[in-house]
């Protein structure tokens, strides 16, 4: 049977072969025709060669479905079976099928592939026949398009120019971002309003101009006042000039018309501010409390106000057509008049444009620091310059002193931690130009806070300063000494040698043994000092300073008096955090936070007003931990939400259980972090919980906090303002330590203010957190918020708080932070 179909369709190809052949010749497709079922070629066309690119008995193979390598979308060749003919031969018709193939020199093409079978008067399977149509060309035409239509597209959105592109009818079809900047609108607030017709987006002004362009004519269109009704109801009119043109195609018919504008605004009301400034500044130049002095193209003086003879010495009178640079010490005034003479050659500001700093003379000979403001107009084309001069003796000294109380510490006048920094930074600069070696050693004193409490505050003053003295006399001249903490000093050692630091420390350390003698007193003490070296501890200065204090605890737990190398196996601080990484997140689940509460105590009633609730960590295996071993870490791992509301829950339902038990009056207080509080769902967040726990909202305060509160201004107001409409207190935390602005307690709807711990410490003794805490606490009771003083321990801070109107205080004189049992007993026997 077989047999036979092959000898009827052998016959039947070979007999229409001449008549085949002439008519692939001509199809301008390849054309490959098999026998079945063995897919011997029968027949090709020139066609394949071309496709493939190479002599088409070498193409043969493709019949016999091995010799040609097509490929899968997926990049893996076809299988024999799976080739479009083989499977045409087996009954399949394939329309179409879009192949990635390999040419015979090797480079990859795109065909489509349509296989067919062909059969005899009896429905058998003769013959298989297959077209290639190589479409690389038109692929690649795809790509080409593709990419120029994304290079347009980016163009047109990133472009800093306003676009506007209509239909031929006068419809807005696209805009890019420019345009909706400038306007305050979008695409689909200009869609359906026909720019030619309707008023709310025509522009009286420009319609002769849009006229032109859509009658085939581009136009540029001047200053005019762009008022679309809906840019007005935005209050985005502007003043714009610009360009409009008709996009045509090869026959000429307009397919698009675009508009480009520019925002002139600014200038044109420059313009009219500049006619009106003449008076203004005769007015404001005889009243101003600034000196200023008009001068022309030669730097000759043709204007100076009354305040130039109180800053100068010299009237106005004295100073008319005279120079510029009788009033600027001699060695600025060439470089001034070079200044004018480059300004005026090439019309670019050689002057110091703007406002700066820079040393004026006076009459008498004395160098005036001054703060400098120029200007320049051009009247009947000659440039005259203004310039406006202002005294800044004052403020000078001030800044003066600010930095370097922010460089330096106000007790020893020693660098500080961020001067210390920057030095550090520099040194590790030179040695790795050099190739050696960098020492930073952290000296802690030892017991020092028992001496402290023990002598005063004065006497541990007195000692610091001391300590500072003898530190100084024993290092060298190229060594830094810095002091970083209330009793812990760091010394930056430049180019050590390994026998040099030995020897140096041992001379520190038998320095500080030596008895201090303060006030007829005789005070012993000694340190601990821990050492790192560059750079086998670490590369820069944030490793090298950790790695020198964890040498430096290891010297303390070593018994202190002594010093140590730092080396990988001390780094404690390294295991404790890979330990707090792998149980951290587990301790909502296991059950390992608890919530302690630290009372607020009324000054005046001794009363109990509220309750700060402050998580803890129960470590099974570190004992508990308080927020600083565990919360920075937690902010690092995005954990610090999850602990936050779950505080906030526990503080919630713990405040209704008070409730209950009768203290109604009571309120909680919990501190957000700073994700959690500038998160946008934050009051939904904390309504959520409040009637899950059934809380009244009057009862709850929550605490943020100035730094927190000023990162996202925009955030935190809408945040604080939803909280308070729900009846939730707000307090402002650490008040004094972050920013300096003042402005956002008067857009902030808080109750009180906590002043921080830091300014208390030393409240009874200290002149300075004197000064601080009173002018916060008249500042605070003038905006009529509650003052709660953090970190009272003792007696004498109570008083002074009592004397200066405190409202209340927080701290161990009156408790630590308790678990909710103690807070209960506490509550129960009406104390503190």
């Amino acid at each position: 049977m077989e047999k036979t179909q092959l000898t009827r369709g052998s016959a039947f190809l070979q007999g229409e072969r001449k008549f085949l052949e002439t008519v692939l010749m001509h199809i301008p497709v390849g054309v490959i025709i098999a026998e079945a079922p063995s897919g011997k070629l029968i027949l090709g066309n020139k066609q394949v060669e071309r496709i493939l690119r190479q002599p088409f008995l070498q193409a043969a193979a493709i019949g016999e479905y091995g010799g040609y390598k097509g490929f899968h979308p997926d990049g893996r060749p076809y299988q024999p079976e799976e080739w479009p003919l083989a499977r045409s031969l087996h009954g399949e018709t394939i329309s179409g099928e879009e192949i990635d193939f390999l040419r015979g020199d090797g480079t990859h093409g795109l065909m489509r592939v349509s296989s067919s079978p062909v059969r005899d008067e009896e429905g058998r399977i003769i013959a298989g026949v297959v077209t290639l149509e190589d479409i690389s060309a038109r692929r690649e035409a795809e790509e080409a398009l593709r990419l120029s239509e994304a290079r347009f597209r980016n163009l047109f959105g990133q472009s800093p120019v306003s676009m506007q592109i209509f239909s031929p009818d006068g419809r807005t079809v696209e805009v890019n971002r420019a345009w909706e900047k400038l306007w305050g609108l979008t695409l689909e607030a200009t869609r359906g309003y026909n720019v030619l017709q309707d008023q709310q987006l025509a522009v009286k002004g420009a319609l002769p101009y849009l006229r032109k362009a859509f009658a085939g004519e581009a136009a540029e269109i001047p200053a005019i006042f762009y008022e679309p009704a809906e840019a007005v109801r935005k209050g985005r009119a502007r003043w714009v000039r610009g360009f409009i043109y008709p996009v045509k195609d090869e026959g000429g018919a307009i397919r698009q018309v675009v508009l480009m504008h520019v925002d002139i605004t600014a200038r044109v009301q420059a313009e009219e501010a500049l006619r009106e400034s003449e008076e203004r500044y005769r007015i404001i130049a005889e009243t101003a409390q600034d000196a200023m002095v008009t001068i022309d193209e030669e730097s000759r003086i043709t204007f100076s106000n009354p305040v130039v003879e109180k800053l100068f010495g010299f009237t106005s009178a004295e100073l008319q057509g005279k120079s510029l640079t009788l009033l600027m010490p001699e060695r600025f005034r060439q470089a001034h008049f070079q200044a004018m003479r480059d300004h005026l050659a090439t019309g670019e500001r050689h002057l110091p444009w703007g406002t700066v700093e820079m040393p004026g003379l006076h009459r008498d000979g004395r160098e005036i620091p001054l703060e400098i403001s120029y200007g320049e107009y051009v009247k009947n084309g000659k440039h005259f310059f203004i310039g406006i001069a202002r005294d800044i003796t004052k403020r000078k000294k001030a800044e003066d002193t600010i930095k370097y109380q922010a460089y330096h510490n106000l007790l020893t006048g020693l660098p500080n931690r961020p001067l210390l920094m920057i030095h550090l930074d520099r040194g590790l600069a030179q040695v790795r130009r050099n190739g050696k070696k960098l020492g930073v050693a952290f000296l802690d004193l030892d017991r020092f806070k028992s001496i402290n409490d023990t002598l005063g505050h004065a006497i541990g003053d007195q000692l610091i300063r001391e300590v500072a003295g003898r530190l100084r006399a024993a290092i060298g001249e190229t060594d830094t000494l810095a002091h970083v903490g209330a009793d812990e000093f760091v010394l930056l050692l430049p180019e050590v040698t390994p026998d040099g630091v030995p020897f140096l420390i041992e001379t520190i350390m038998a320095a500080l043994r030596r008895p201090f003698r303060i006030d007829s007193r005789e005070v012993y003490l000694t340190a601990s000092i821990g050492i790192s070296i560059f750079p086998e501890d670490g590369g820069n200065p944030e490793a090298l300073l950790m790695n020198a204090d964890i040498a430096m605890t290891h010297a303390k737990e070593q018994g202190r008096d002594n010093y140590q190398f730092f080396n990988t196996a001390l780094n404690v601080r390294t295991v404790e955090r890979l330990l707090f990484e792998n149980s951290l997140r587990r301790t909502l689940e296991r059950g390992q936070l608890v919530v302690h509460y630290q009372p607020l105590v009324n000054i005046a009633t001794r009363e109990i007003t509220c309750l700060e609730a402050l998580v803890r960590w129960h470590h099974p295996e570190l004992g508990l931990l308080h927020p600083a071993r565990f919360i920075p870490l937690a902010e690092e791992m995005g954990f610090t939400a999850a602990i936050d509301e779950w505080v906030l829950e526990s503080a919630c339902r713990q405040r209704k259980a008070w409730g209950e038990a009768g203290c109604e009056t009571l309120c909680v207080t919990v501190n957000l972090s700073a994700r959690q509080f500038l998160h946008p769902e934050l009051p939904a967040r904390v309504s959520k919980v409040l009637e899950a726990t059934g809380l009244d909202p009057r009862h709850l305060d929550i605490e943020i906090t100035e730094s927190t509160a000023m990162k996202d201004i925009d955030l935190a107001v809408p945040n604080l303002r939803k909280l308070k409409e729900m009846g939730i207190k707000l307090s402002i935390d650490d008040f004094g330590t972050g920013y300096s602005s003042l402005t956002y307690l008067k857009r902030f709807p808080i109750r009180s203010l906590k002043i921080d711990q830091s300014f208390i410490r030393d409240v009874a003794t200290d002149l300075s957190d004197q000064a601080i805490v009173k002018a916060v606490i008249v500042m605070g009771h003038h905006l009529r918020l509650k003052i709660i003083a953090e970190g009272v321990e003792t007696e004498e801070q109570l008083a002074f708080l009592r004397s200066t109107e405190c409202d209340e205080i927080q701290g161990f004189l009156y408790s630590e932070p308790l678990p909710p049992g103690k807070i209960g007993e506490l509550l129960a026997a009406g104390a503190p």
